[in-house]
């Protein structure tokens, strides 16, 4: 039984091999990108112009991954990954496999599939980005019970955060039944004015 489990686990593997040379650079970019601002996203350093000119360049290198990687393989990566959530491949495949869902504007599979990261992967590499991609996706949706719940735990779990600070003002905002950009914007604009600034 082992063989056979092994064997599919390669013959999967081996449908999925396009992922893996935009997983390398994303893991690559996301190192370098911590080194300089940490993992909260608080920086640490301030970036120098070539250190920019390499940021720049790794976005666009994910960019052009991203655009190589057909978005058919976005379910394959997404199925492997929560047949064999302990493959160690398979946190990366998960998480792309929501980045080609949204490529494809595809929002409430999007949100789903991060829900899947965020409940899969708890301590996972790209649980932040997998919230606050869930939390926008589904606002975006319309499903905005599940927008809140995301907002609310992002605002939670980082809280002296500028994203978990944003997190809780849009929270608060779709609380309040304001879900355009329009309105929004002008509840945020009021609150400037009443605030005097």
């Amino acid at each position: 039984m082992l063989f056979a489990c092994t064997s599919r686990q390669d013959t999967l593997l081996k449908k999925l091999a396009p992922a893996d040379a935009l997983i390398a650079k994303v893991m690559a970019y996301r190192s370098f990108s911590d080194s300089l601002f940490g993992k909260e996203g608080n920086r640490a350093l301030t970036p120098d112009s070539l250190t920019r000119v390499a940021l720049v360049q790794m976005r666009k290198e994910i960019r052009d991954a991203l655009n190589s990687v057909p978005d058919t393989l976005a379910k394959s990566l997404h199925d492997f990954a929560m047949e064999f959530p302990e493959h160690p491949k398979s946190e990366s495949y998960l998480y792309v496999s929501s980045v080609l869902a949204e490529k494809s504007g595809r929002i409430f599979e999007t949100a789903k599939w991060c829900e899947d990261y965020i409940k899969t992967y708890p301590k996972g590499v790209f649980y932040k980005d997998a919230l606050t991609s869930a939390a926008s996706n589904y606002e975006r949706s319309g499903t905005f019970d599940k927008a809140i719940l995301y907002y609310d735990k992002i605002a939670t779990e980082f809280p002296t955060t500028a994203i978990g600070k944003d997190a809780a003002s849009v929270a608060a905002m779709l609380r309040k039944g304001l879900t355009t950009p329009e309105q929004q914007m002008e509840f945020i604009l009021s609150q400037r004015d009443s605030s005097g600034e």
